[in-house]
């Protein structure tokens, strides 16, 4: 396969929103600590750099309207609202009002991850934590929402094939019902999961799943089978579901000896991959260097293979990633609305420029509207942004006030 693109880091990403509700338990208290981590340790700020995956309201909207798509409403309002509780808490650690705003960042996370990745980066991570028992009715295993499949089933959306690699502890039945729910979008992901211990077991299907419950004494050995299993695929993109909750069923040495196995596979042939962080549990002096194992090996082999650069990078050509199109694009347009509001691939809103109020912000925070800054530049300047691939727009009237044309 050819090499990826040239990228000078690899992006964690990781805002305070994971760790929001109250609830007292690793799945949402671990990631905290492990970017703490990362940001302070000099051996990883090179190469690993924490990111928020939520910089814009397009971020979330995108992340809602994916979750909307693949999670069954009944459900989600019950995330949102904790009635009914016993739906509301079928994650089996309880309901809090913070609940949805925790796993709304956390899939923006993966969402953004998958775009780097679609982008030319060879890997992009985010750390999120309780997704592969979750089913689209309701929650389980301690997980809430699957941003595992949903993302699985966004990326194939975009064209790209996908595998989704789950080698933590337990079995995935919870992705796998996702990928049974929507067949025609799953018809190019292959999962492959290989568990020490059979919580969640499902029967595989005869195509498109492969399921190993191991033993710690072939552990490796079956790892290694389940990667020749990814490599033979020739994805565009595995998204890896790195649980670390194996220890203490295996040694530490083997915990960081399967990373290094996964990463060298994946790395070295090419292929894209966004890592998760999965299940862990116990003290953040055990649980934490694990996880940070995971990140270090694909470090340590983009290093190798001269993907990731400490100087400044070439940038990848083709796809413009989210992050790039908000940062930079404007697009001038003449694709509108009958009333000559722009139109583009998604949901285009309007630009609010000047200080916000609390209407502003109320708007904002719906998904209706975008800030566009306290200073406006001279005319003319765009008036709407698309909520999918963040370009500027600019309205019909706009444009031929100004004599400008479209392009």
């Amino acid at each position: 396969m050819q090499k990826r693109a040239h990228h000078d880091f690899i992006p964690a990403y990781f805002n305070d929103h994971y760790c929001s509700p109250a609830i007292t338990f690793e799945t949402f208290k671990k990631s905290k600590s492990i970017a703490t981590a990362l940001a302070s340790n000099s051996d990883f700020s090179a190469t690993l750099v924490v990111r928020d995956p939520a910089r814009f309201a397009a971020d979330l909207y995108l992340a809602t309207s994916e979750i909307e798509r693949y999670v069954d409403l009944e459900y989600l309002e019950a995330v949102k609202t904790g009635v009914p509780a016993s739906l509301a808490s079928s994650n089996g650690l309880g309901w809090d009002e913070n609940l949805l705003n925790s796993v709304l960042h956390s899939t923006a996370g993966i969402l953004r991850a998958i775009d780097d990745v679609a982008s030319g980066a060879p890997v992009a991570a985010s750390l999120s934590s309780g997704l592969h028992h979750a089913t689209p009715s309701h929650g389980s295993g301690y997980c809430t929402i699957n941003s595992l499949a949903i993302g699985a089933l966004f990326a194939a959306r975009q064209g790209l094939k996908v595998v989704i690699l789950d080698l933590d502890a337990h079995c995935g039945g919870g992705t796998e019902a996702f990928l049974r729910r929507y067949p025609n979008e799953a018809a190019s992901i292959l999962h492959v999961d290989v568990s020490i211990i059979p919580f969640d077991r499902y029967e595989p299907r005869a195509t498109g799943s492969s399921l190993r419950i191991t033993t710690r004494d072939s552990y490796l050995a079956d790892i290694d089978d389940a990667l020749a299993l990814v490599v033979a695929a020739k994805p565009d993109l595995v998204i890896y579901n790195a649980g670390i909750d194996i220890w203490p069923s295996v040694d530490q040495s083997v915990v960081r000896e399967r990373e290094s196995h996964v990463a060298k596979a994946i790395v070295s042939h090419g292929i894209g991959c966004v890592v998760v962080m999965a299940g862990g549990y116990g003290e953040d002096s055990d649980i934490v260097p694990l996880h940070l194992s995971t990140l270090q090996a694909f470090a340590e082999e983009c290093s190798e293979a001269d993907y990731v650069r400490t100087l400044v990078g070439t940038p990848p050509s083709g796809h413009v990633s989210r992050a790039e199109s908000w940062d930079r694009q404007t697009k001038v347009i003449y694709d509108t609305n009958e009333d000559g509001s722009p139109r583009c691939c998604g949901k285009a809103v309007p630009i609010l420029y000047g200080f916000p109020g609390e209407d502003t912000w109320k708007l904002v925070e719906r998904g209706e509207a975008v800030l566009g800054g306290c200073v406006i530049s001279m005319p003319p300047f765009p008036t709407h942004r698309c909520l999918r691939c963040g370009s500027n727009l600019f309205h019909r009237d706009l444009l031929q006030r100004y004599g400008r044309r479209s392009e």
